[in-house]
């Protein structure tokens, strides 16, 4: 189990490249553009491998998307074991998605999922098993 998690939050939190440092106050920007509303703690509220619920397992499972493109995904579980991953992550609002980027065993992994509404949505496949993970905006 301690496997899963790290392999779920290593990916999950393998946060963006070319990230968010900097605004560019142009014609087009939008309010909406420059506050990036976005950059909030979420709470993952559904996590399930194929028809298992994982969420059972822990006291909470978060992720804290910073402004400038930094994110970290940090655990506690019921055991009591605590861990985090950190890395860089991108919004694409016109195509609905954020990507994670970060460095695993020396190598950059990034990983792309669907984010609408103020909700992430994790889908991989494990073999031919889904994970499903949903982290909602803590209002």
């Amino acid at each position: 189990m301690k496997k899963m998690t790290s392999v779920l939050c290593g990916m999950f939190l393998l946060a963006c490249a070319p990230c968010l440092n900097c605004c560019d106050i142009g014609e087009s920007s939008t309010l909406q553009d420059i506050s990036k509303p976005y950059a909030a703690e979420y709470k993952c509220k559904q996590l399930k491998m194929g028809e298992e619920d994982l969420l059972q397992d822990y006291e909470y499972l978060k992720l804290d998307l910073k402004n400038g493109g930094n994110f970290r995904c940090f655990y506690l579980d019921k055991r009591g074991n605590e861990g985090e991953y950190t890395g860089k992550y991108r919004v694409s609002k016109e195509a609905g998605e954020i990507t994670f980027s970060s460095e695993a065993n020396g190598e950059q992994k990034s990983y792309t999922f669907p984010y609408e509404k103020g909700t992430v949505m994790i889908r991989y496949l494990f073999g031919d098993r889904l994970l499903y993970g949903e982290f909602s905006a803590v209002e």
